[in-house]
C-alpha cells in the first residue's frame, strides 16, 4: 500500500487528549521531512510551504532499490530524484484538511483532488488518543497472569538526517480505523510522534493492530531543510466548462475551478472602444468542489453605464497570478 502523508485532527476534548498531524503541519518549518519504507517502496514528503489558508506538501516515491541512504536525501532530491517513479505537490486546506489540490511534476498535469489515496482521505479524518506506556506495546514474552510485567517498552529506531538517534523518546497515539471494507476497518492503528522534538509533525512509526495483513510503515530518515527542485507550486487556471450562456438577463458562466481561485476579479471588456468595466454585482455558486457557477444580471450593466455591444468577461484569482484567469471572448450585450 503506497504511503502517503498522515494527516489527523487536532483537538482536545474534556479528559481525553487527541491530536492531528494536519495541526503540526500549520506551524512546522518549512522543509521539514520524512522518508517512509513500505513494501518495497520508499516515499519521501516534505512540507514545502505554508500560506495563509493552506499547506503545501510534496511526496516523492522511488523503488526501495534505486532509493538514496538515509543521509544522502537532500542531495539526491537536488539532483531531481534520480529513478523516482512520482513526483507530487498536495494542497491542502488548514482549516478542514481536505485535499484541494494534486499535481504531478512527473507527469506534468493535475489530478482531481478525489484521486488521493483512499488510506490518506481516511487518515485525514482519524482523531488519535493517547496510549499510556502500560498499554504500549513491550520488548519480549509477556509475563503470566499475576506476574508483574517488568519488559522495557518497545520504540522504533529515529534516524535524522542519516544518523540513529541515540535516545529517542516518542508518544504514542492509537484511533480505530471506520468500516469501510478494507483490511484496517475496525482495528486500531497506533502512531509513533517524536517527543523530544514535538515540533516534527510526521510519525515516526504507524501500525495497525489484529489485521489479516502485516501492515507496518516506518521512517527510516527524517531531518529539516529539504528543499525542493520545482520553486513554484503550480496552481490549476480557471477553465471555461461550458459555453457562455444568456437566457433573459442572466449572463451564466460554467468553470472548473477550486475554492482557492476565490474570491475572484470579474471585468469587462467592449472588444470595439477597449473600454473596460469592473463588475460587482455577480452571484457566485459551488454546485460541486471543482465546479463554479458565475451569474451577471445584465440588466444591471446597463444601470452601472455598460453599452451595447460585443465584450470579452475576464474572471482572475484575487492575488493570484494572471495566468490562473480565464476569458469568455464573443459575448453580444
Amino acid at each position: 500500500m503506497r504511503t502517503l502523508v498522515f494527516l489527523f485532527t487536532f483537538l482536545l476534548p474534556a479528559f481525553v487528549h487527541t491530536l492531528s498531524i494536519q495541526e503540526k503541519l500549520t506551524s512546522a518549518q518549512p522543509g521539514t521531512y520524512v522518508a517512509y519504507s513500505n513494501s518495497g517502496v520508499v516515499s519521501v514528503i516534505f512540507l514545502k510551504e505554508r500560506s495563509s489558508s493552506c499547506i503545501f506538501l510534496e511526496e516523492i516515491t522511488v523503488p526501495l532499490k534505486k532509493a538514496p541512504k538515509p543521509g544522502a536525501l537532500k542531495a539526491w532530491v537536488n539532483k531531481k530524484a534520480p529513478g523516482h517513479t512520482s513526483w507530487i505537490s498536495i494542497m491542502i486546506n488548514k482549516t478542514t484538511g481536505a485535499v484541494e489540490e494534486m499535481y504531478s511534476f512527473s507527469q506534468e498535469k493535475w489530478y482531481p483532488p478525489a484521486h488521493a489515496d483512499a488510506l490518506f482521505g481516511t487518515l485525514l479524518s482519524l482523531s488519535f488518543s493517547d496510549v499510556p506506556e502500560e498499554k504500549q506495546r513491550k520488548i519480549g514474552v509477556a509475563a503470566q497472569p499475576g506476574e508483574v510485567d517488568r519488559r522495557k517498552t518497545w520504540k522504533p529506531t529515529k534516524i535524522v538526517e542519516g544518523k540513529k538517534a541515540a535516545c529517542a523518546l516518542y508518544s504514542v497515539h492509537s484511533a480505530l480505523w471506520p468500516q469501510d471494507g478494507t483490511d484496517l476497518a475496525k482495528h486500531t492503528i497506533e502512531v509513533y510522534l517524536s517527543k523530544d522534538d514535538p515540533a516534527f509533525p510526521f510519525p515516526y512509526w504507524i501500525e495497525a493492530k489484529d489485521t489479516p495483513v502485516s501492515y507496518r510503515i516506518r521512517a527510516i530518515d527524517s531531518g529539516y531543510a529539504m528543499k525542493s527542485r520545482f520553486p513554484t507550486t503550480p496552481l490549476r487556471p480557471l477553465q471555461l466548462a461550458s459555453p457562455v450562456q444568456k437566457k433573459g438577463t442572466l449572463l451564466s458562466m460554467k468553470l472548473h475551478a477550486q475554492k482557492y481561485h476565490l474570491p475572484l476579479t470579474v471585468t469587462l471588456h467592449n472588444d470595439r472602444t477597449g473600454k473596460v468595466y469592473t463588475i460587482q454585482d455577480y452571484e457566485l455558486e459551488m454546485p460541486s468542489p471543482s465546479t463554479l457557477l458565475v451569474t451577471i444580471d445584465t440588466d444591471t450593466l446597463a444601470q452601472s453605464g455598460v453599452s451595447a455591444g460585443q465584450y470579452s468577461v475576464s474572471l482572475s484569482p484575487q492575488g493570484k497570478p494572471p495566468s490562473l484567469a480565464c476569458i469568455a471572448s464573443g459575448i453580444m450585450l
